[in-house]
């Protein structure tokens, strides 16, 4: 979800650009919950100098490991979704959003009688 706010607010231009930089950072999904993508490299997380570190008072941020066999399979079922997405994006980032079209309703509803169930 947070793919899509960023793309809708921050990517200049169509949807389509914002669709195509959509799938881009899609691609950063896996390899940013695996641990293995740094700041700077295009992904879309706002990565600190400290991510790789133990968080203060707390265990160590634990990345899904590529050689474990649970970890395999959330792997497996992670790519398959991402590119699930990557494939319908234009399902997720497009001009209509639920906020507007109930103001859109609102605005119309202003004009017509109450009297009348719609």
């Amino acid at each position: 979800m947070t793919v899509v706010k960023r793309c809708e607010k921050e990517v200049e231009g169509s949807w389509t650009e914002k669709q195509r930089q959509a799938a881009q950072w899609l691609e950063f999904f896996v390899p940013h919950y695996r641990g293995l993508c740094v700041s700077g490299d295009g992904c879309p997380a706002k990565h600190a100098a400290s991510d790789q570190a133990r968080p203060a008072g707390g265990e160590e941020k634990r990345f899904i490991d590529g050689e474990d066999l649970q970890d395999e399979e959330k792997i497996a079922a992670l790519e398959e979704l991402i590119e699930r997405m990557k494939a319908d994006v234009s399902m997720f980032i497009h001009g209509h959003h639920t906020c507007w079209v109930e103001s859109s309703h609102n605005e119309r509803a202003v004009y017509t009688s109450k009297r009348v169930e719609m």
